[in-house]
């Protein structure tokens, strides 16, 4: 590998996490967008109530973390289920 093509893909290596981060706050702020304009329609309209309410759901939910579950053993999500069981079981 030559010292310019090697130079080329370090740039590329520097510009990927950049790349990703604005395409990450060009996803949030447009559910923001989402959730305002479904919300102003539905306190401003009569008119489909349930379409606007469906996207300030799905808005929210999509900008809600996704929740996190103790692992057992492997860390397969049965396993942590039957874990999370036995433990409140013993409470």
């Amino acid at each position: 590998m030559t010292r310019s093509t090697s130079k080329t893909a370090a740039c590329e290596r520097k510009s990927e996490p950049r790349i990703l981060e604005f395409l990450t706050m060009c996803q949030i702020v447009t559910s923001f967008l989402i959730i305002i304009m479904s919300l102003l329609n539905l306190l401003l309209t009569d008119r489909d109530k349930v379409l606007w309410s469906m996207l300030v759901g799905a808005g929210f939910s999509y900008l809600v973390p996704n929740p996190r579950f103790k692992c057992a053993g492997d860390g397969s999500i049965d396993e942590s289920i039957h874990y999370f069981a036995a433990e409140q079981q013993l409470d």
